[in-house]
């Protein structure tokens, strides 16, 4: 006999969604238009139509350049600036990025809170594992560790003489020190897309709070949340990404509803 199918309604799976959520002070509302949470593809796309343009673009934690690729298309003649500390995986960008003008800077090193060296731990397969990071994983040792250069985002702006007004920042947890090296970063770009993650997965990974924090610190509001998923154990959020924007942008200046 096949096991019964256990079908959550609407206001349940909301319940589920939101409990989290409310732990940090937000809530999830279904969009009138009923297409639900949006994609980050989407919201950068709405943003454009609202005039947001970047010249300059920082895809933190570039991994083998997909993002990259995609926000181009999005956001074409923005100069890009991709940096992923995984030297396995460094042809993997160049050939993911290899059709995008202006010709993007490709930096293989890790993003920190001060220029130094670091271990990349990797736990699987080297040019596949997305959940390679600085910090070391609940699961245990990592398969393979490698040295790394680290550098802080002021320092990349200020070699490439390109001061972003879009960085995108994909971690595994070590965002907040990469933020703290990021000071006149932060005092410029206009738009910023963080994951989160609520799982204790990375030891002394960065937290929502941590995140909520500092950019409002530094002038910034939450501006959406995007791409979420959740755990299959207990619908549990597990995470997504964090849009911030300047509250001085042309995002912002709208009041209404309407």
């Amino acid at each position: 006999m096949e096991p019964k199918k256990m079908k959550l309604s609407g206001h349940t799976l909301k319940k589920i969604i939101n409990t989290p959520l409310n732990a940090i002070g937000f809530e999830l509302v279904r969009k009138a238009s009923g297409a639900g949470m949006a994609t980050w593809i989407e919201r950068l796309k709405l943003a454009k139509k609202l005039g947001f343009s970047p010249r300059v673009i920082v895809d933190g934690g570039a991994f083998t350049g997909g993002w990259s690729r995609d926000v181009s298309r999005i956001f074409s003649g923005a100069h890009i600036v991709t940096v992923e500390p995984n030297p396995y995986v460094q042809d993997d960008i160049r050939r993911n990025i290899s059709h995008i003008q202006p010709t993007p800077i490709v930096l293989n090193v890790a993003l920190g809170e001060s220029p130094g060296k670091a271990s990349l731990n990797i736990w699987r397969d080297v040019t596949t594992d997305t959940g390679a990071s600085l910090l070391t994983h609940v699961t245990g040792r990592a398969n393979k560790a490698i040295e790394v250069e680290v550098d802080t985002l002021d320092s990349i702006a200020r070699q490439t003489n390109l001061m972003p007004d879009f960085v995108k920042l994909d971690l595994q947890g070590a965002e907040l020190a990469s933020l703290k090296g990021a000071t006149q970063v932060l005092k410029h770009a206009e738009l910023m897309m963080i994951e989160f993650g609520c799982l204790e997965a990375y030891e002394g990974r960065t937290t929502p709070r941590d995140l909520l924090e500092l950019m409002y610190e530094n002038d910034y509001c939450l501006y959406d949340i995007v791409d979420c998923h959740y755990r299959p154990y207990d619908g549990a959020l597990t995470g997504g990404d964090f849009i911030f924007v300047k509250n001085s942008s042309d995002l912002r200046k709208h009041k209404g509803w309407d």
